[in-house]
């Protein structure tokens, strides 16, 4: 069979939201009515927040919250406040044999350019003793700074906390990508 291919004009999809594309069209002689109608396919944009872009995990901020503010969590995470070696809020997870790993996804952000720095504040600390005990990852432990371009579809990875950069300390640590 030949193909027939064509555009139709442009649509600005710049807005969050959920656009449903569908179409059909009609052949003069085809007789097949079946294949005259295109499959609806959904294009999701999730909008960005405007750089630059700031979270410092202040009350009245809640983890339901920022889930209804694009954040996503796997894990058991909490928003703290002082007391934690850190004059502000911060967000924690507390990882152990049953829950061994945790991760979340910010908003999107834009418009991410080549001079973008994201800049985060860390520390890895042993939950026996705590405050007073820092953390050494071993070989199989990690933080992961990943970054999409494609709206989440896919991420690449952009910085790796380890056992071999980890400064290590009670002191909080801030990384810069």
């Amino acid at each position: 069979g030949d193909t027939l291919r064509f555009a139709v004009g442009n649509f600005n999809l710049a807005a969050a939201g959920s656009y449903t594309l569908n179409g059909s069209f009609t052949l003069n002689g085809d007789g097949n009515s079946q294949n005259n109608q295109f499959a609806a396919k959904t294009i999701v944009n999730r909008g960005s927040t405007p750089l630059p872009y700031h979270m410092a995990f202040e009350s009245p901020v809640t983890i339901a919250g920022l889930n209804t503010a694009g954040w996503v969590f796997n894990g058991p995470f909490i928003i703290g406040g002082a007391g934690h070696g850190f004059s502000g809020n911060g967000l924690y997870v507390n990882l152990y044999s049953s829950t061994p790993a945790a991760s979340f996804t910010m908003p999107s952000i834009g418009q991410i350019t080549p001079r973008t720095t994201f800049s985060f504040k860390y520390r890895l600390m042993n939950w026996s003793g705590y405050p007073n005990t820092a953390y050494q990852p071993s070989v199989a432990d990690s933080l992961w700074f990943e970054a999409s371009a494609d709206c989440g579809l896919t991420y690449q990875l952009i910085y790796v906390v380890d056992s071999l950069n980890h400064p290590f300390g009670l002191d909080w640590n801030t990384v810069s990508v």
